[in-house]
């Protein structure tokens, strides 16, 4: 399982401009793993990105979840997600982890 941060999840499902794309190589890891993830939290922090305009997306917020969430599991937020330890996808990303 791969858990994406909050901007990776979003870069995936939103493109950017260009210095903000997502290499060819993690697109490939979220794409061919096994199964992908993202917090719970990560949900409120898109919708505070978006009421702030630091982020714009192509539906409304509702819409762009629900279409961004499919086959994607959403995990409580928990002790052991922050406190695991787990190891950081050392391609250009920093922000996703990947979970036994």
């Amino acid at each position: 399982m791969l858990l994406l941060d909050t901007h990776i999840w979003i870069r995936w499902h939103n493109p950017q401009p260009s210095n903000r794309v997502l290499s060819q190589p993690l697109i490939d890891l979220i794409e061919t793993a096994d199964s992908v993830a993202i917090s719970a939290i990560s949900c409120w922090e898109l919708g505070q990105l978006v009421k702030r305009q630091r982020v714009q997306i192509s539906l409304p917020l509702d819409e762009w979840v629900q279409a961004a969430l499919e086959d994607i599991q959403v995990l409580p937020i928990e002790l052991k997600i922050y406190s695991s330890g787990f190891p950081l996808f050392k391609g250009d990303g920093r922000g996703i982890a990947q979970l036994p």
